[in-house]
């Protein structure tokens, strides 16, 4: 569909984010031989490329997008039930009564945070939990009205800290913030250059005052307890130095170098794609979704409406971004950001969706 389409317009995303995947099956293939990297670049082709290229295929319009996020929202109601049950009881719940159906993922022992055992409800670790049900705040918001509206946020924030995982708490708290910053200055015109503007002064500010670096403070802050905070700080440490030592095509899934003390786990997805495959990799997957952000929030479209779908799922996008700066993505969550990078790619179509909007225009939906 995506090469034989004539109503999908192929992007430079595209070309960024497959050439990606092409990259990391030469680093696997590098560090590991053809025959041992034949499986993980197939992985790794359908879960980034794949997933992509599902939401850049089937969510052509603003009737799409509507549907894929009321459907998300119904998945949150399902969810609801068991995460509280499991924050409250531990996990289990929600996949001994999937086992109904056939094999299920292991369910995680793990130390409670705050008194609260960790969720994990369909998915492997209450990480990919956390950050899948946070992912869609601001896209819900933006389709729903009224009650409705308010009752998806709350249901998100409720689902959120039921995993108690600070990447899904950060998703939150940064959508909730854009979404805040754009209230309150929605007749500025420049509200969003400020806004990067302001983030920018604030990082240079941090490095001026403080005797640390602002990514160790900000670490600090926005972790559970002062030895997470530790561990990312030293991910970060021998992360980066790995890079160093390996620039083009990384280690493959070999073990990096760190203490013997250290866990094998990395809880920085863009760091771990660089150790992995390459800086080329890593700066073409990050090029190609920051190319889908910048290129739809420039697009203009005749539907007032449409402007309120995009702002929603690009500031989604973004709060998943960002919180993956803290925790690792993979399998299921993974594939579904990069769908709904993918689902975003109508929106770069301008003139497409443009003429969506005027198609459509006898249909009514709420603000």
């Amino acid at each position: 569909m995506w090469v034989v389409n004539s109503k999908v317009k192929i992007l430079t995303s595209d070309y960024l984010i497959l050439f990606s995947t092409l990259w990391g099956g030469i680093a696997l293939t590098k560090a590991h031989g053809f025959s041992e990297a034949i499986e993980p670049t197939g992985v790794l082709i359908l879960q980034t490329f794949g997933s992509y290229l599902l939401g850049r295929c089937f969510v052509r319009s603003k009737q799409d997008f509507i549907r894929l996020f009321n459907s998300f929202f119904l998945v949150l109601l399902i969810f609801l039930p068991f995460g509280i049950l499991e924050t409250l009881n531990g996990s289990g719940y929600y996949l001994r009564l999937a086992s109904i159906l056939g094999p299920i993922h292991d369910i995680a022992i793990m130390e409670p945070r705050k008194g609260l055992e960790r969720a994990q409800v369909a998915f492997e670790h209450p990480i990919l939990y956390g950050v899948f049900v946070a992912s869609g705040l601001a896209a819900l918001a933006s389709i729903k009205v009224g009650f409705t509206r308010i009752f998806s946020v709350f249901l998100v924030f409720v689902l959120s800290v039921t995993s108690v995982s600070t990447g899904a708490i950060l998703a939150v708290v940064v959508q909730v913030g854009i979404i805040s910053w754009g209230y309150i200055f929605r007749k500025s015109t420049a509200r969003w250059r400020n806004l990067i503007l302001l983030v920018v002064f604030g990082y240079i500010f941090i490095d001026l005052l403080s005797n640390r670096t602002p990514f160790n403070v900000f670490v600090d802050y926005l972790t559970f307890n002062s030895g997470s905070a530790y561990n990312r700080i030293l991910i970060w440490e021998y992360g980066t130095a790995e890079v160093a030592r390996h620039p083009l095509f990384g280690i493959g899934l070999a073990s990096w170098t760190r203490p013997y003390w250290m866990s094998d786990s990395m809880d920085n997805f863009w760091l771990l794609n660089a150790v992995r495959y390459g800086l080329p990799q890593f700066v073409m997957l990050a090029a190609g979704i920051l190319f889908v952000l910048i290129k739809a929030g420039k697009a203009s479209f005749a539907d007032d409406y449409i402007h309120k779908l995009r702002n929603g799922l690009v500031i989604s996008i973004i709060g998943v971004i960002v919180s993956i700066c803290s925790v690792h993505l993979w399998n299921a969550t993974y594939s579904w950001f990069m769908f709904m990078v993918g689902s975003a790619t109508w929106l770069c179509e301008s003139a497409s969706g443009t003429n969506d909007s005027k198609r459509q225009s006898s249909i009514s939906y709420g603000n």
